[in-house]
C-alpha cells in the first residue's frame, strides 16, 4: 500500500488540528490585544475561524497565483535554455568548452549541468542508422 495512503488520514486530521489550533491563538491574541488598545470587540473561537480565513483569502491569493507564477517561470528557463542550446550549436568544440568554464565560473554555483546539447546531438547521430560511422570515445 502507498505510504501517502497510509497516512493521509493522520496528516488531514494534524491538518484540521493545526488550523483549529491557530484559530484559538488568533482569537486569544485579539482578545488580549485589540479590546485594549483600540477599544474594539471580544470576537469568538468561531469569528477568529472567519478572520483566519478572511486572511488567508486576502493575503495569499489561493493557489492559482502560485500555479501561475510557477508556469511564467518555467516558460522562461525554457526559453533561455533554448537560447544558450541555438547559441551552442553555432559553436565549434573549443568555443563550447570555454563557454562552458566561463559560465560554471560566473553563474553555475552549485555546478549543475545546464549544457545538454551534445547529448542531443549524439542521440540524433545515433538515430541516423548503422551507415553511420563509429564514435570514439575519446571526449569521456
Amino acid at each position: 500500500m502507498c505510504r501517502r495512503r497510509k497516512n493521509g488520514g493522520k496528516m488531514f486530521l494534524l491538518g484540521i488540528l493545526g488550523v483549529l489550533g491557530t484559530a484559538f491563538l488568533v482569537m486569544i491574541l485579539w482578545n488580549a490585544l485589540i479590546p485594549s488598545l483600540f477599544n474594539g470587540p471580544v470576537i469568538s473561537f468561531v469569528q477568529a475561524l472567519g478572520l483566519l480565513v478572511l486572511s488567508k483569502i486576502l493575503f495569499s491569493g489561493g493557489s492559482c497565483r502560485r500555479r501561475e507564477k510557477h508556469w511564467f517561470k518555467n516558460r522562461m528557463k525554457d526559453r533561455w535554455r533554448e537560447k544558450i542550446r541555438q547559441k551552442m550549436k553555432d559553436m565549434s568544440p573549443e568555443e563550447r568548452e570555454a563557454f562552458k568554464k566561463g559560465f560554471k565560473g560566473k553563474w553555475n554555483k552549485f555546478d549543475v549541468e545546464v549544457f545538454d546539447v551534445e547529448e542531443e546531438e549524439e542521440n540524433k547521430d545515433d538515430d541516423q542508422g548503422d551507415d553511420a560511422p563509429p564514435k570514439s570515445d575519446k571526449g569521456k
